[in-house]
């Protein structure tokens, strides 16, 4: 992107999966995007992605849908467990009623169809460049792009670091920030960032299942904490737990093993006996003969929500506009309908003079959010939950691989309804 001063409609900060399919859907609707993105290159590590139902279908209808499905493991149904015994189960529906499956898709193939899909409209992510600034202006935005360089360094030890090389100025009507939970774009646009409800730390182990589960994630609650199991394609699956959140406990589990790098960043490998001991007590019913583990990290999540989630011409989706736990894969999934609800508003709106409709839509997106971030996810036990289910109803909503409609559907499975209709 270096060079004389560029003109788009739109310029997109970040070229993960809600900055490419932001970029796939504006430029679908006829827009000149540019995409940036600070990474050398786009994701190589496999870290497992679930996509909802409705993501999945959104996906399909780009023309992406054989090859998710090729790509990626079914999920269909969800079950619960607790004191070792299975407790609950629902099947994910889509608008109709019809069994609307999950995908469990390494992230690297997601983002690959991703950029595909993003080049046949003529997008191609700029990497190694960094957004340094931006300024609102009458007619959109003005914003300084730095490209990066790497420099090698040292004298008794070499090294690399990364230097600006050079900046392009781009003048855009719109702005979407898509960098993830350290966005510059929220930064600069000076969003608060706040905590909208307690975070955790979760143990993640991923390895060769020694059992098959058909097409089916399974949750495990123990005394208020929570374990989801996910199938992955290939014969793998994964384990998250929740773990003592103080640093001391973290670093016990790890025994000073040194950390392993997924994808952009380094993380606190744990002890493989620490997955026996989880198991053992949370997941009683789960073989404890693991083979073959690739890998097993200590993650730190946190429950946060911008706001506002933008301004004028500027707006922020996926990690960069909130974050929260895992377990339910909401944030990368709301994110990437949030970044499909965005472009039609963006393409709708006839230029930077008409931006009521994106306020209206960040007012609404904000208060999403903060119901899914409040205690229960904003659902509740109802007349039908049995004994199970209403005691561990505060934590159950948040396991589950949907959103929207199709999330109020498959709870009602088990007799959770939105608090205040029950």
């Amino acid at each position: 992107m270096s060079g004389p001063a560029k003109r788009v409609d739109v310029l997109i900060v970040g070229a993960g999966p809600v900055g490419l399919l932001s970029a796939t859907l504006l430029a679908g609707h006829g827009l000149s995007v540019a995409v940036v993105d600070e990474d050398w290159r786009p994701a190589v590590h496999a870290y497992a992605a679930l996509l909802h139902p409705d993501v999945a279908a959104l996906l399909g209808r780009l023309g992406l849908g054989d090859e998710l499905r090729s790509r990626g493991r079914r999920i269909a149904t969800v079950a619960f467990y607790g004191g070792g015994e299975r407790r609950a189960e629902l099947r994910l529906e889509g608008s109709a009623g019809a069994a609307a499956p999950a995908l469990a898709i390494p992230q690297s193939s997601l983002e690959e169809l991703l950029l595909a899909a993003a080049a046949r409209r003529g997008v191609e992510p700029a990497w190694n460049h960094r957004l340094a600034a931006f300024e609102l202006r009458p007619d959109g935005v003005v914003a300084w792009v730095d490209r990066l360089e790497r420099v090698s360094g040292g004298y008794a030890l070499a090294g690399t670091s990364r230097a600006v090389g050079d900046s392009t100025t781009v003048h855009a009507r719109w702005l979407v920030g898509a960098d993830g939970h350290r966005s510059a774009v929220r930064r600069i646009l000076g969003s608060a960032f706040a905590e909208a409800g307690p975070g955790c730390v979760v143990g993640a182990f991923e390895f060769a299942t020694p059992v098959e589960t058909g097409d089916e994630v399974r949750v495990a609650l123990d005394e208020g904490t929570i374990g989801t199991f996910w199938p992955l394609p290939d014969g793998r699956c994964r384990w998250g737990f929740e773990l003592p959140a103080d640093a001391a406990a973290v670093a016990r589990a790890s025994g000073g093993r040194p950390p392993v790098l997924l994808g952009r960043r380094a993380w606190l490998t744990i002890r493989p006996e620490v997955l026996d001991a989880l198991l053992a007590r949370r997941a009683s019913w789960f073989p404890r003969r693991i083979a073959d583990l690739t890998w097993s990290v200590a993650v730190r999540f946190d429950r946060r929500l911008a706001e506002p989630p933008g301004r004028g011409p500027v707006w922020l989706v996926g990690d960069a506009a909130h974050v929260t736990v895992p377990f339910g894969a909401w944030s990368l999934n709301r994110g990437l309908v949030e970044a499909a609800e965005l472009a039609e508003r963006i393409a709708g709106a006839g230029g930077y003079d008409r931006p009521v409709a994106l306020e209206e839509w960040g007012a609404t997106l904000s208060a999403r959010w903060r119901k899914l971030l409040g205690p229960g996810a904003g659902y509740s036990a109802g007349p039908a939950a049995d004994d199970w289910v209403r005691r561990n109803a505060a934590l159950l909503a948040g396991c589950v691989p949907a959103g929207g409609e199709e999330l109020e559907r498959a709870l009602a499975q088990v007799g959770l309804v939105p608090t205040g209709a029950s």
